[in-house]
C-alpha cells in the first residue's frame, strides 16, 4: 500500500475552486496527458454521494481503468472517490483498490486545494512482487505524485486565468 498528499495554493475563493472541482468533466481530461477517458455514471450527469465514474489513464506508464463511486462529499470541503482499478502491464493484469480525497480550505488568504491519493495491492505473492518492482523499479510512487500534482496545477491554472475558460470571480 502506498498513500500520499500533495497540495496547491490556489488565489481564488474555495467556492469558486468547489465548482470547477465538482464539475470533472469539463476539467479532469485536460488535466493531465495520461488521462485518456472519463464516464461519469449518473441520471443528470452531475457528481453526487454514490456516483459512478469510470476512468482510464496511465500511472508510472502503466495503461489502466478504474471504476468507483463517490463515497464521501461534504460540499464545500471535499470530496473522495474510492475504485477498483485493473492495471494491464507486458500482458499481465493486476487488480488495485485506489482511490482520491480532493480537499478545499481556506489558508493564509488563499484556498489551498488537497489530493490524498491511496493504492491497496492485494496480498498475493504476483501483487506483492508487482508492488515491490512498481514502487522501487519504475518509481511508480514518485510519479503518481507527480500526476496528481499536475492535475491541480491545471485546476490553479484555470482558475487563476492561465487557461482559456476559467470560471468568473
Amino acid at each position: 500500500m502506498f498513500e500520499f498528499v500533495v497540495t496547491q495554493p490556489i488565489d481564488r475563493p474555495p467556492e469558486d475552486v468547489w465548482r470547477l472541482l465538482v464539475d470533472v468533466e469539463r476539467w479532469w481530461l485536460r488535466s493531465n496527458p495520461e488521462h485518456q477517458d472519463l464516464e461519469v455514471r449518473s441520471e443528470d450527469g452531475g457528481i453526487a454521494l454514490g456516483t459512478e465514474l469510470r476512468v482510464r489513464e496511465s500511472i508510472a506508464g502503466i495503461p489502466g481503468e478504474a471504476t468507483g463511486r463517490i463515497v464521501e462529499l461534504v460540499p464545500g470541503q471535499r470530496i473522495t472517490w474510492d475504485a477498483e482499478a485493473a492495471y494491464r502491464w507486458m500482458g499481465f493484469t493486476l487488480e488495485v483498490s485506489e482511490g482520491v480525497t480532493w480537499a478545499i480550505r481556506e489558508r493564509e488568504g488563499a484556498t489551498e486545494l488537497s489530493a490524498r491519493v491511496w493504492a491497496r495491492f492485494p496480498k498475493t505473492l504476483w501483487s506483492r512482487m508487482f508492488e515491490w518492482f512498481f514502487i522501487h523499479v519504475l518509481h511508480g510512487v514518485e510519479k503518481d505524485r507527480r500526476h496528481a500534482a499536475t492535475e491541480l496545477e491545471y485546476l490553479r491554472s484555470r482558475l487563476e486565468g492561465g487557461v482559456a475558460g476559467a470560471p468568473a470571480s
